[in-house]
């Protein structure tokens, strides 16, 4: 367990008061930390299928921040899926066709992928993350308008 500053205690205290909230805090003030203290909390009762979203440089680092932050949570539940799309549709497709929840990590080019896309609105994760959310930032942009109806359908939703 890490000990908390106050603008992460007050992030967590807000995200148990809303279902989606906006994490803007500056390089190194801990976001990735809370933003996983947050999640661990939404988990005290199982992992929720969850998806993160974020730039391709950084999803296996949240892998290893998610080991750090919140050790106790299996490896089993994370899925990287950085790779080809066929590969990411396999990866993905058991979960799917089983509706097993599991901790997606992905980048931000995976909503546009025509076959993998699909199978992720099929899945319907209840919690969407968008880490480095500036890429969402042109609202006309094929990706930002993809991460709509994931985000809608979702039961709690976090920029940062």
């Amino acid at each position: 367990m890490f000990s908390l500053w106050k603008h992460q205690q007050i992030a967590i205290d807000l995200a148990r008061q809303f279902s989606s909230i906006a994490l803007f805090l500056p390089t190194g003030t801990g976001k990735t930390a809370t933003m996983i203290r947050i999640l661990e909390e939404e988990y005290k009762n199982g992992v929720k299928s969850t998806v993160i979203f974020c730039p391709l440089s950084v999803c296996n680092q949240w892998r290893e921040e998610f080991k750090k932050f919140a050790p106790d949570l299996p490896a089993h539940f994370f899925k990287v899926l950085t790779g080809k799309g066929k590969d990411r549709v396999e990866a993905l497709r058991p979960y799917v066709e089983q509706n097993v929840p599991a901790i997606v990590i992905t980048n931000y080019e995976s909503l546009n992928m025509k076959e993998f896309y699909p199978l992720l609105l099929k899945w319907a994760p209840k919690i969407v993350v968008a880490d480095e959310a500036h890429w969402l930032k042109n609202s006309h942009s094929k990706r930002s308008k993809n991460i709509f109806p994931l985000a809608y359908a979702a039961k709690r939703r976090f920029i940062m």
